[in-house]
């Protein structure tokens, strides 16, 4: 659990909410971090209420104790009450947006992570065609961090500027068309006409990078999650440190295939799959994810786990007798 001080995210802030003088609270979103690295923030999973409390009723819960206190030590309440948080944080701004609107005067959602689960299940297929581009080891397992040098993605993000910077009218070594470019540019002209070297790409990276770019999909060509832009950021670490990572060993390093890649059984799927970091049950869970039988395991619900992944991890929707009630108490606020 982060320490309760309020940090203001981007700009540069070196302060912090608690060092201006306002009162602040976090949580851990009803769940501690265990002991194993790789698994151990997805553990909780396996618990029905733990889910529950991480997708929504955490910041439910806390709120109204933490203006209890205020009020205790201060004698009144809050003047006002804001919400920030980023990433995972932000997600839980929008969602607290709907479900506990009456909680907050503002909600700063800073990058939220919107469809974690749906996002999750495009780990498990960016893993596998990853996978399907890179070099084997000794032992015949996928050197991921491989399958696309920092040559190669560099190819990839000239080749996108080259064909889309112009798209929006201004040359100027930015791509701010990214749907014109979705046609413009394919890495289809970059594949080698005959071996693969330095200035072109393997068929197979080819076919890998399009289908990673075109979004996880079923056997029946059904889209899962989004598709995405190409764009100049392929070739920066950023990208790298997310979708392919920089390990040269058959042991991936990517944040998709680490805290996403246990994420995704335990968490995101109904009922969880229970996975160890133990060898590789981590990666290999995500190689053989099957998107026709467990991509619908985000939706699921069971006697134990009677909340979706999906529902528990999103605002409810939008006809939702909750949404109606925060919308009568909001009309019955004081209006200045």
């Amino acid at each position: 659990m982060r320490a309760a001080l309020g940090a203001l995210s981007g700009a540069g802030q070196v302060t912090n909410a608690l060092s201006m003088g306002f009162s602040v609270v976090s949580t851990d979103a009803g769940h501690q971090m265990e002991s194993d690295a790789l698994v151990g923030g997805s553990m909780f999973g396996v618990d029905p209420q733990a889910r529950v409390d991480y997708g929504y009723n955490a910041v439910g819960t806390v709120t109204p104790a933490a203006k209890t206190i205020v009020s205790r030590v201060y004698g009144r309440g809050p003047d006002k009450s804001y919400f920030l948080g980023c990433s995972n944080g932000g997600r839980q701004g929008v969602v607290a947006a709907s479900r506990h609107a009456t909680l907050f005067d503002g909600i700063v959602a800073g990058n939220p992570g919107i469809d974690l689960p749906k996002a999750a299940v495009q780990h498990a297929w960016d893993t596998q065609h990853f996978a399907a581009a890179a070099p084997l080891s000794a032992s015949g397992r996928a050197l991921i961090g491989q399958s696309f040098s920092n040559t190669d993605l560099a190819l990839v993000a000239n080749a996108t500027v080259a064909a889309c910077d112009a798209l929006d009218v201004a040359t100027d070594g930015m791509i701010d068309n990214p749907q014109a470019c979705k046609t413009a540019f394919t890495p289809d002209t970059l594949q080698c006409t005959g071996a693969k070297h330095a200035g072109c790409l393997s068929g197979q990276q080819v076919n890998s990078l399009k289908a990673i770019f075109s979004g996880p999909k079923n056997s029946k060509g059904e889209a899962l999650y989004a598709d995405w832009p190409f764009d100049a950021g392929v070739g920066g670490a950023g990208w790298r440190f997310w979708k392919p990572g920089f390990s040269q060993t058959d042991v991936p390093d990517a944040l998709i295939m680490t805290m996403g890649g246990a994420a995704l059984p335990y968490i995101f799927t109904t009922p969880p799959v229970k996975v160890s970091s133990t060898g590789f049950q981590v990666l290999d869970h995500l190689l053989a994810y099957d998107f026709d039988r467990d991509a619908p395991k985000i939706f699921a619900t069971d006697s134990i786990y009677t909340e979706s992944a999906v529902s528990f991890m999103s605002p409810p929707p939008r006809g939702s007798q909750r949404i109606q009630e925060c919308r009568r108490q909001n009309d019955r606020l004081p209006r200045q």
